[in-house]
């Protein structure tokens, strides 16, 4: 009967920690997509390809039903690098592209999702040997990461 209880209890732990995320996705702490795209990159971190992709298409999936755009460009950008370190180069410059176009739609010019976008777009250019281009995407993207740093620091210190 205790082993029964506790099967019990431990169950309505988790439906108290899980239920609330499914009901209320527009809190980033409680999503769903955000606790896949965490699993996706830490399973990435060691190079567990297949099982990162499983959990970066559902953040996909779940980011799209929620309209996080930032989420979603977040999600896409990584996808790119999973592709970019299995050599699918074609698919990792097709993700990263979409979260270029998205991230310019949806977060506007100069989001850090546009400088990961036009980094990993370097990246593919570099590792197919079109050095010149991917300088250009490296540049495009160290200016954005400046642009934000410089206004990071005058909101940091304007106060």
């Amino acid at each position: 009967m205790k082993v029964r209880n506790g099967v019990i209890i431990v169950f309505f732990l988790w439906a108290a920690n899980t239920l609330p995320a499914l009901g209320n996705t527009n809190q980033p702490s409680d999503s769903l997509a955000l606790m896949y795209y965490q699993e996706a990159d830490s399973l990435l971190l060691f190079n567990r390809y297949d099982s990162a992709r499983k959990y970066l298409l559902l953040a996909e999936e779940f980011y799209g039903l929620d309209e996080n755009w930032e989420g979603y460009i977040n999600t896409k950008n990584k996808l790119s690098e999973y592709h970019a370190a299995l050599f699918d180069l074609s698919q990792a410059e097709t993700e990263a592209r979409a979260a270029l176009k998205l991230a310019r739609q949806y977060l506007g010019e100069g989001s850090p999702q546009e400088a990961e976008a036009l980094s990993n777009i370097g990246n593919v250019h570099y590792l197919t040997g079109q050095h010149n281009i991917a300088l250009e995407n490296f540049q495009a993207a160290l200016a954005i990461t400046e642009r934000l740093d410089e206004q990071e620091s005058e909101f940091r210190y304007s106060a």
